[in-house]
């Protein structure tokens, strides 16, 4: 329902869906992901930029930069939100809900 909601083509949906766990920690981001079927790709990693209230992802290979601008709820869930430049795939992943933070 996430990709559907930002309208990724359903081609590219048999990657897309799971659990994804991210760990963001000094600058470097990694993420595993979980599901019913073999994953191709099931890990990725790269580096983050913070700047204020914006950040980026840079992913590996060509890939443009993921950005986000970032706030924490009252519960302390981080909320991305996708600037337009960020691709549907990763609005999808990483904006669609808040994120729980585990210390």
């Amino acid at each position: 329902a996430d990709l559907d909601a930002v309208n990724v083509p359903e081609e590219d949906w048999q990657e897309g869906h799971g659990t994804y766990t991210w760990t963001l920690l000094d600058g470097s981001w990694s993420f595993s992901q979980t599901a019913p079927n073999p994953l191709q790709f099931p890990t990725a990693s790269g580096v983050y930029i913070v700047d204020g209230d914006h950040v980026s992802f840079l992913l590996p290979a060509d890939f443009n930069p993921q950005e986000f601008t970032w706030t924490v709820d009252s519960d302390g869930s981080l909320v991305l939100t996708a600037l337009p430049s960020t691709s549907n795939f990763f609005a999808a992943v990483l904006a669609a809900h808040p994120l729980v933070v585990v210390p």
